[in-house]
């Protein structure tokens, strides 16, 4: 297909769902993660040889996505001669780069404008109820409440930047990231 060569990578809804599903295998094979960039860089310090090839979200792409790519687009790259080049390329597709071939690199930049490391952001829905000495309810009440975990510790005397080592303060060692309620509200018995 010429496209492949001009045009940009499309995906049909079952390639995405390919795709999440080797993105979840890869971060219960890999995580938990400390930080983005544990999620998209190679690990060079893991003892798995795939995890020092390729980040997690690349290897997903690269098992789902572009394995499906026809033979006469790129055939498998093999080591250069010479002792001086890795393994590393072995087995990988040679038309790596090309507009066709997905990289983490074209999904990362569609979501650029959306995505917050360590913006962390919950729905908690709760119900409570009031009893008279029977254990009759009397009263019940239903609220929803959004949050999302900042950068900043409970105590802000501790940096954002800290490592677990230099937490200082005993109630973010126990507490952690900061909460911020974004919003809440009542809940009838029909929005439940």
């Amino acid at each position: 297909d010429p496209s492949f060569w001009r045009g940009y990578r499309t995906l049909d809804a079952k390639e995405l769902d390919q795709l999440a599903e080797a993105i979840v295998e890869e971060v219960r094979e890999r995580g938990p993660f400390r930080s983005f960039a544990e999620f998209v860089n190679r690990n060079p310090e893991s003892s798995r040889p795939a995890d020092l090839l390729k980040g997690p979200l690349q290897a997903a792409i690269d098992r789902t996505v572009n394995a499906s790519l026809p033979p006469e687009v790129g055939k498998p790259a093999m080591q250069p001669f010479g002792a001086d080049f890795s393994p590393a390329i072995t087995g990988e597709n040679q038309s790596s780069g090309f507009p066709g071939y997905l990289s983490q690199g074209d999904i990362l930049q569609c979501l650029a404008p959306v995505l917050g490391v360590r913006s962390d952001y919950f729905r908690i829905v709760t119900m409570g109820e009031a009893t008279d000495a029977t254990g009759k309810v009397i009263a019940r009440a239903r609220c929803e409440a959004f949050v999302q975990r900042q950068p900043e510790f409970v105590d802000s005397a501790d940096s954002p930047g800290a490592l677990p080592a230099e937490i200082n303060r005993s109630v973010n060692r126990a507490f952690g990231r900061r909460f911020q309620l974004v919003s809440f509200r009542w809940l009838d018995e029909k929005d439940v």
